[in-house]
């Protein structure tokens, strides 16, 4: 649009009237997004294109894995060996072994980018909004969250092993196995927060308001993806809804990767050592209340770091006003 300029305006040209542009509409104000909100700021925002980058990151998965799939079968059969981790069987697959841990780290691995593939692919942007509020990982509260999760889980871990009166005999190639562990952890489980907590959650805050949707709903998937007893899957549901509540209360998922990475690195590691079976299924009470007790130790530290600091927990969106 453009207007004429009035009379004592200053203008350019020495004419009494000219065209001007418009000065864009001044913005009204901010207003600020809770993280499983992030959808409805994309440009041209739409309830449903969080749904469809969901489907179409979930087809991305599917060509990924084929794809590394093909290139493992071609190679096994070029070495004339049928491995472990080709098997569909289950039951074949040992987590004592690296090239069985791998492949499953790895694999799981593969959903962080076919799911950044398929939100990008709807308008997601900017692409880090999956990240946090700051729309991109926030580097330093990763690290200040594994600085102290590491210790935390990593006390209480050995505290059990020891006090059930366990010892350490190092298994055959527990150096290998250790390594894979500790190289492989950390993109298996940002993989897993980045659907679980990420995209899944902003695909439901696109369509519930109330952030307990977005913590809650996911979490059955996320627990059916286990294969423990019942008691195993009690604790599985209540690391997610940990997990769920982390990533709303700072605004990102920095938090629950940082939980994530040392709960599965030291239970890989210990098992490497022969201190903990990494192949059990079956989980007891006592089980439950130890691996609860460094969540809960964790999720009162995030809490007392964000309410002692103004740490930005939503992103300020500029609401046009007329």
């Amino acid at each position: 649009m453009w207007r004429l300029a009035g009379p004592g305006q200053p203008v350019a040209m020495s004419t009494h009237h000219i065209l001007v542009p418009t000065p864009p509409v001044a913005a009204a104000g901010t207003g600020p997004v809770a993280y499983h909100r992030l959808a409805t700021t994309w440009p041209g925002a739409r309830r449903w294109k969080p749904l469809l980058g969901l489907l179409i990151g979930a087809a991305c998965y599917v060509a990924l894995s084929l794809g590394v799939l093909v290139l493992l079968v071609i190679g096994a059969l070029v070495q004339g060996t049928e491995p472990d981790w080709l098997s569909l069987d289950a039951d074949r697959w040992d987590l004592q072994d690296p090239a069985v841990v791998a492949f499953m780290l790895a694999g799981i691995g593969l959903l962080l980018p076919a799911t950044w593939l398929g939100f990008r692919a709807v308008g997601c942007h900017p692409s880090g909004l999956l990240w946090s509020v700051a729309g991109r990982l926030r580097v330093a509260l990763l690290v200040r969250g594994l600085a102290v999760a590491l210790p935390v889980f990593g006390v209480v871990f050995v505290a059990d092993h020891l006090l059930r009166g366990g010892g350490a005999v190092v298994p055959s190639g527990g150096l290998l196995l250790a390594l894979v562990w500790v190289l492989l952890v950390p993109v298996q489980a940002a993989a897993e927060e980045y659907v679980f907590r990420g995209a899944l959650a902003q695909v439901i805050g696109a369509w519930l308001r109330h952030p307990a949707w977005a913590i809650l709903l996911p979490v059955p998937l996320f627990t059916v993806g286990h294969d423990y007893n019942a008691m195993g899957l009690v604790e599985v549901a209540l690391f997610g809804v940990a997990a769920g509540w982390l990533t709303w209360r700072t605004g990102g998922l920095e938090a629950a990767i940082a939980m994530h990475i040392a709960n599965n690195l030291l239970l890989g590691v210990l098992g490497a050592a022969g201190w903990y079976d990494v192949n059990a299924t079956n989980a007891e009470l006592l089980d439950l209340v130890v691996g609860l007790i460094p969540v809960a130790v964790f999720v009162v530290w995030i809490e007392a770091q964000f309410r002692r600091a103004a740490h930005p927990t939503s992103r300020k969106v500029a609401r046009i006003g007329r």
